[in-house]
């Protein structure tokens, strides 16, 4: 159930000690066939760094994170969109390739690199929606369970 994942992913990437708000737009039968524990990895590495991108930024003391689902094909798509900087243009070209990709000092690029590795191992995929100075999109796909 992608909405109880994401509230779980919140609590564990400390958005409310934080003061980051979580706004969830995903319905309760919103259901993908997916490890739970993989899942969870995706969802709190992607919602962790977003936290870490506002607190980083001039949005700090109203950090926003929102997440709604959209079908398509068989997929079920989780939108994670944050109202950070956006990711330095320096990371976008190697987003996803380990020791390379980070958008952050001392990162190692690891983070996103196993996020995606876990959702194509599950049937889906991660990609970056897109990044601006208004904020970053990340999207995780996942095979969707049939309509209730």
């Amino acid at each position: 159930a992608l909405r109880d994942a994401v509230e779980t992913a919140g609590d564990d990437a400390g958005l409310l000690r934080a003061g980051v708000t979580l706004e969830i737009d995903v319905g309760p039968t919103e259901i993908a066939f997916a490890d739970p524990e993989q899942m969870n990895r995706v969802l709190v590495n992607l919602l962790r760094n977003a936290r870490e991108a506002i607190q980083a930024s001039d949005n700090a003391d109203k950090g926003v994170i929102r997440v709604f689902a959209a079908r398509s094909g068989g997929q079920v798509t989780l939108a994670l969109a944050d109202n950070g900087p956006g990711l330095p243009e320096r990371a976008l070209a190697n987003l996803f390739q380990p020791f390379t990709g980070s958008g952050k000092p001392g990162g190692t690029g690891l983070g996103l690199a196993i996020s995606r590795e876990l959702a194509q191992a599950n049937g889906g995929d991660l990609v970056l929606a897109r990044s601006g100075p208004k904020g970053a999109v990340f999207e995780p796909r996942a095979p969707a369970a049939a309509a209730a």
